[in-house]
């Protein structure tokens, strides 16, 4: 059952904890409930890693959200990395429990052709974005048909002990599909995995990516991750598997 969300409230919410942590906030497009915002926060350091997050492009997906919230109001995104996070890629289908915008279209089909107005402006802002080498992106999702945690993942060769630390981390608190295949792609453990050499191949024979496609398409060398959490788990329950897998990772790229 949807629980109500309100992207008003929540975007005030984000806005003030944002900062607080000392994130800068630019509008990638307006016109919505509330504009689509990306908050930026650069490293002290020199060399740091940049990672890019992105949540709730699908409005019946809301623990992402959540999860971003949780983690600014946990003073979790430190100054040692390049932050960018856009926490709510779909305010009209939030506010409506829907996984399309309030057009009935799916966002997370358009990052090829960009037809929507909400897509056209995110890909825009990450076109401006393509100087930068990153080190992580993660897209945060949830399952209606899933029993539990899982992972697409594109990992460069050697990197493998990422996989068990997001394992290890996410398995005491949710459970993990252990299926052989998910969404009909074999799985292993919990993990998609797919190498760029066969990836090119979907790309091509894919019309409607997801915001996923055109990050791997853009970033070939980047670490990708699209968790995945149960939506039929409790909201808590969503949001601290979220968090536990990403904290895993950002505890393997530093």
């Amino acid at each position: 059952m949807h629980m109500a969300f309100n992207p008003k409230q929540f975007h005030k919410k984000i806005l003030e904890l944002a900062e607080i942590n000392l994130f800068s906030v630019e509008t990638i497009y307006k016109k919505t409930p509330v504009p689509i915002i990306a908050l930026k926060k650069k490293a002290s350091i020199e060399n740091a890693p940049y990672v890019y997050i992105s949540a709730g492009i699908h409005g019946d997906e809301p623990a992402g959200p959540w999860v971003i919230e949780k983690l600014l109001r946990e003073s979790f995104f430190n100054d040692q990395i390049n932050w960018q996070l856009i926490p709510m890629l779909n305010p009209t289908g939030l506010e409506l429990g829907t996984r399309e915008n309030a057009d009935g279209v799916d966002l997370n089909r358009d990052y090829k052709a960009g037809t929507t107005k909400e897509v056209a402006a995110h890909l825009k802002w990450l076109k401006k974005q393509s100087g930068l080498d990153y080190d992580l992106m993660i897209t945060l999702h949830e399952d209606w048909e899933s029993p539990g945690f899982y992972c697409y993942t594109i990992i460069p060769k050697g990197r493998g002990q990422i996989l068990v630390d997001i394992f290890e981390a996410v398995k005491n608190i949710s459970p993990i599909n252990l299926s052989e295949e998910i969404e009909g792609a074999k799985a292993r453990g919990g993990f998609i995995i797919h190498d760029l050499e066969t990836f090119d191949k979907v790309l091509n024979d894919w019309q409607n990516w997801p915001e996923a496609f055109f990050l791997i398409k853009n970033n070939p060398g980047t670490l990708h991750f699209t968790f995945e959490t149960a939506s039929e788990q409790p909201l808590q329950q969503r949001i601290n598997t979220h968090c536990a897998a990403i904290e895993a990772v950002i505890q393997e790229i530093t």
